[in-house]
């Protein structure tokens, strides 16, 4: 597992996890001890079900019921690993029963034993069980007529080499990630690597000079062959060191790479990168004149494909720059940190700069407590700024920091009296990332607390134009920590969105949104315009029963669905005396048959909006022995 280091103190980020699992199964090695006495036709035999693929964090039914035996006694315990995990890991409850509940709380291969006692003789059967986060194949099963738009979650499962400074969905539906890899004591490069919607690796490119450190913080798409790379080399304990641009060129006839040190800039921190319309690299961050960090301004840059600076604009001290959006017009606004009048925290500066770099605007507002300002976009009569607060927890005696949003005017002043809020009151929320839809809609990305858990994913949609501003918002997460970092639009014709984080993750420390630290997997979605994503399957394995045999079979075990929404099932291709029930079992006992008959079943799991997953496997009924 791969973690994310960044620092304004450290920033790290690593998400999602997503989720939960399903299943049920068997196979694995067996064996038996004890002595049948003088009855030589007594049968004893372990039958634990076939091998499973299930969820994490999802109660998985171990079925031991198809046992051989009379009057049995269950033991189930682990085979593997060893020593048997801590609950923290996965757990067994009702151990000493034909049916056992199994759950894993992180990704792993697990061996379960299921030992059968009758007197003095027993049997024992190792069931294989894969514990998984929720994902899905690029072409999902629900949907094969229209496989361009799966709406599904898909795992990067590669070795990116290092720690992740960036991940960014990408127009057609991939992502790119740029990470740190160490090639010495102090040296590294840094590593720009290109994957398709399924999460597969398609390209890469390592950029940097010999002897030295790079720090990658932003990627930039400038066409689906072309990316930009920023970041800081030769960087020290606090994250300051040189700025650098790199672009990649995966073009098929000729890929091509460039690289660039602004070391006329002096040691700066970087804060963020966006990319211009007309190609210009535009960055933000915070210079320091000398050290120790006793000089700090916020630093606004302009870097053209050559790696020239042909923009400069530094703030006073002491300040930070966090963000800045080029206009149509070539003007340039910026977002930064001042300290308040009264020296105790962060307020928030905004200002609008002319080619020239001559301030046509300026604003500056805060409450109680630190305000971060994450990014900003225009509006039809203003600007939009998005970020993160506890102004509000401080002004009741808490802590905890929400998502704020509020408008400028033309003029820089407040259009409303006071930022709205998004969030709970005592949980952490923060923002990553925002998408412009049309001049009064937008998308945040980023992460919410949830109570008695830790991080999910956390998208909300707003409109300026309307009373109630937040339209919805979703939660997307399993058992450990997730987080949503970009959010990108899908093709102009369609209304979706491509977003891409980290899942099943661990948030090791979370100070405020500018030092936290999250390890995880990177994942990309394909989203509906709401936000929804198609549930999540696992195999469901195939099955072997006498007639006239009980059976039962919980189908949603197998399925998961990431915002929590509630699915219906249903199923098709069972047999006579077999039923699926108001709890989701397909349950009976199977029908009476003179020769071994198969029967292909299917199982369709569909979310309240019509997206639908399924899983077909084969129930085997064989004559039985009497």
């Amino acid at each position: 597992m791969r973690g994310w280091d960044r620092r304004l103190v450290w920033l790290g980020l690593f998400l999602f996890a997503f989720l939960t699992l399903a299943g049920c199964g068997g196979g694995g090695s067996s064996g038996s001890s004890g002595q049948n006495g003088t009855d030589n036709t007594l049968t004893l035999a372990a039958d634990p079900g076939p091998d499973l693929t299930v969820f994490i964090g999802t109660d998985v039914p171990l079925d031991g019921s198809a046992s051989k035996g009379e009057s049995l006694s269950f033991q189930w315990s682990f085979a593997s690993p060893s020593p048997a995990p801590s609950p923290s890991v996965a757990t067994i409850s009702k151990a000493n029963e034909s049916v056992a509940i199994f759950r894993a709380e992180q990704v792993g291969d697990f061996g379960v034993r299921l030992t059968v006692s009758q007197g003095s003789q027993s049997d024992f059967k190792i069931l294989n069980i894969k514990a998984i986060y929720p994902s899905n194949p690029p072409n999902a099963p629900g949907d094969p007529d229209a496989p361009e738009r799966n709406y599904t979650t898909r795992m990067i499962t590669a070795d990116f080499g290092g720690p992740i400074g960036a991940l960014e969905s990408t127009s057609d539906g991939g992502a790119v990630t740029v990470v740190e890899v160490s090639t010495g004591a102090q040296t590294s490069i840094a590593r720009l690597s290109k994957f398709s919607a399924g999460g597969d690796l398609v390209a890469g490119m390592d950029f940097g000079e010999s002897g030295t450190t790079h720090r990658p913080v932003a990627a930039l798409e400038i066409s689906p062959q072309e990316y930009a790379l920023v970041g800081v080399a030769n960087y020290d304990e606090n994250g300051f060191g040189d700025i650098f641009v790199a672009f990649a060129d995966f073009s098929p006839t000729s890929a091509e790479k460039s690289f660039f040190k602004l070391s006329d800039l002096g040691k700066a921190f970087l804060s963020s990168a966006t990319l211009a319309p007309n190609g210009e690299i535009v960055v933000a961050g915070t210079i320091v004149a000398e050290p120790p960090l006793n000089d700090l301004r916020m630093l606004f840059v302009k870097i053209d494909r050559e790696g020239e600076i042909i923009f400069e604009w530094e703030g006073t001290a002491p300040s930070a720059g966090r963000a800045a959006l080029p206009t149509s017009d070539n003007n340039l606004l910026v977002l930064g940190n001042v300290v308040s009048s009264n020296g105790t925290h962060l307020d928030i500066f905004l200002a609008l700069l002319d080619a020239e770099a001559s301030i046509l605007l300026q604003s500056h507002f805060g409450g109680l407590g630190d305000d971060y300002p994450l990014a900003v976009q225009t509006t039809g009569s203003g600007f939009l700024v998005v970020g993160s607060t506890n102004s509000p927890a401080i002004n009741e005696g808490k802590d905890d920091y929400d998502i704020f949003f509020l408008e400028v005017g033309l003029d820089g002043s407040l259009k409303w009296d006071e930022a709205k809020l998004l969030g709970l009151p005592g949980l952490d929320e923060f923002p990553t990332a925002l998408l412009k839809l049309s001049e009064t809609e937008f998308v945040i990305a980023g992460a919410a607390r949830v109570e008695n858990k830790g991080f999910d994913a956390y998208l909300a949609w707003i409109d300026l134009s309307k009373e109630n501003l937040l339209v919805r918002e979703r939660i997307y997460g399993g058992v450990r920590d997730d987080l949503a970092l970009s959010i990108a639009a899908a093709n102009p014709e369609d209304s979706g969105f491509y977003v891409s984080g980290l899942a099943d993750g661990e948030m090791t420390k979370f100070d405020s949104p500018r030092s936290y630290s999250l390890s995880g997997t990177p994942w990309i979605a394909e989203m509906t315009a709401t936000g929804n994503v198609r549930p999540s399957s696992a195999p469901i394995p195939d099955f072997s029963r006498e007639s006239a045999m009980p059976f039962v079979l919980n189908v949603s075990t197998f399925f998961y669905d990431i915002s929590g929404d509630t699915l219906s099932f249903e199923a098709s291709g069972y047999p006579n005396g077999l039923t699926l029930n108001s709890d989701n079992q397909l349950i009976g006992v199977t029908p009476v048959v003179e020769t071994t008959t198969p029967y292909k079943i299917t199982v369709t799991a569909t979310d309240p909006e019509g997206l639908s997953a399924e899983e077909t496997f084969t129930l085997t009924i064989h004559p039985r022995a009497d």
